[in-house]
Protein backbone atom coordinates (compact mmCIF):
# COMPACT_ATOMS: atom_id res chain seq x y z
CA UNK A 1 0.00 0.00 0.00
CA UNK A 2 1.35 3.19 -1.16
CA UNK A 3 0.98 6.48 1.67
CA UNK A 4 1.47 9.61 1.02
CA UNK A 5 3.58 11.60 3.04
CA UNK A 6 2.62 14.38 5.16
CA UNK A 7 4.18 16.84 6.88
CA UNK A 8 2.23 18.19 10.29
CA UNK A 9 1.81 21.82 10.32
CA UNK A 10 3.17 23.58 13.65
CA UNK A 11 -0.12 25.84 14.19
CA UNK A 12 1.16 29.42 15.20
CA UNK A 13 -0.86 30.79 18.05
CA UNK A 14 -1.92 34.33 18.18
CA UNK A 15 -0.47 36.50 21.01
CA UNK A 16 -3.02 38.52 23.30
CA UNK A 17 -2.88 41.75 21.18
CA UNK A 18 -3.37 40.11 17.37
CA UNK A 19 -6.51 38.85 18.89
CA UNK A 20 -7.24 42.23 20.42
CA UNK A 21 -6.91 43.79 17.13
CA UNK A 22 -8.98 41.15 15.50
CA UNK A 23 -11.34 41.78 17.59
CA UNK A 24 -11.24 45.28 16.84
CA UNK A 25 -11.49 44.39 13.05
CA UNK A 26 -14.63 42.48 13.12
CA UNK A 27 -16.53 44.63 15.43
CA UNK A 28 -16.00 47.68 13.06
CA UNK A 29 -16.99 45.60 9.96
CA UNK A 30 -20.32 44.22 12.40
CA UNK A 31 -20.58 48.35 13.08
CA UNK A 32 -20.26 48.75 8.71
CA UNK A 33 -23.50 46.66 8.70
CA UNK A 34 -25.34 48.65 11.68
CA UNK A 35 -24.42 51.90 10.31
CA UNK A 36 -26.02 49.89 6.39
CA UNK A 37 -28.51 48.93 8.26
CA UNK A 38 -29.50 52.68 9.00
CA UNK A 39 -28.33 54.10 5.56
CA UNK A 40 -25.75 56.47 6.55
CA UNK A 41 -23.33 54.35 4.39
CA UNK A 42 -23.73 57.20 1.94
CA UNK A 43 -22.78 59.63 3.61
CA UNK A 44 -19.39 58.15 4.60
CA UNK A 45 -18.90 58.11 0.77
CA UNK A 46 -19.72 61.77 0.66
CA UNK A 47 -17.78 62.47 3.62
CA UNK A 48 -14.46 60.54 2.09
CA UNK A 49 -15.09 62.65 -1.36
CA UNK A 50 -14.39 65.46 0.68
CA UNK A 51 -12.10 64.40 2.78
CA UNK A 52 -8.46 63.61 0.28
CA UNK A 53 -5.68 62.92 2.03
CA UNK A 54 -1.89 62.98 0.89
CA UNK A 55 0.17 60.10 1.23
CA UNK A 56 4.03 60.02 0.67
CA UNK A 57 3.77 57.06 -2.14
CA UNK A 58 0.84 58.52 -4.28
CA UNK A 59 0.38 62.04 -3.17
CA UNK A 60 -3.58 62.92 -2.86
CA UNK A 61 -5.62 59.85 -2.46
CA UNK A 62 -9.90 59.63 -1.90
CA UNK A 63 -10.36 56.83 0.40
CA UNK A 64 -13.70 54.96 0.32
CA UNK A 65 -16.42 55.34 2.64
CA UNK A 66 -15.39 51.95 4.34
CA UNK A 67 -11.61 52.90 4.59
CA UNK A 68 -12.90 56.40 6.77
CA UNK A 69 -15.41 54.06 8.85
CA UNK A 70 -12.24 51.84 9.80
CA UNK A 71 -10.20 54.68 10.02
CA UNK A 72 -11.82 56.56 12.60
CA UNK A 73 -13.25 54.01 14.31
CA UNK A 74 -11.04 51.03 14.57
CA UNK A 75 -9.20 52.82 17.42
CA UNK A 76 -12.57 53.94 18.82
CA UNK A 77 -13.95 50.29 19.23
CA UNK A 78 -10.15 49.07 20.00
CA UNK A 79 -10.00 51.15 23.33
CA UNK A 80 -13.25 50.09 24.13
CA UNK A 81 -15.59 53.47 22.92
CA UNK A 82 -18.84 53.21 20.56
CA UNK A 83 -18.15 53.50 17.19
CA UNK A 84 -19.55 56.78 15.21
CA UNK A 85 -22.01 55.78 12.80
CA UNK A 86 -22.20 59.17 11.28
CA UNK A 87 -19.61 60.96 9.91
CA UNK A 88 -18.34 63.37 11.83
CA UNK A 89 -18.83 67.63 11.28
CA UNK A 90 -16.62 69.68 9.62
Amino acid sequence: MNRIKTTQRRVKQRTTLQKKRRDAYVKCTQAWKDCAKENKTELWTIYAKNHRITTNRKGTVTLTGWNWFVKINIYRIYNNLEPILTPPND
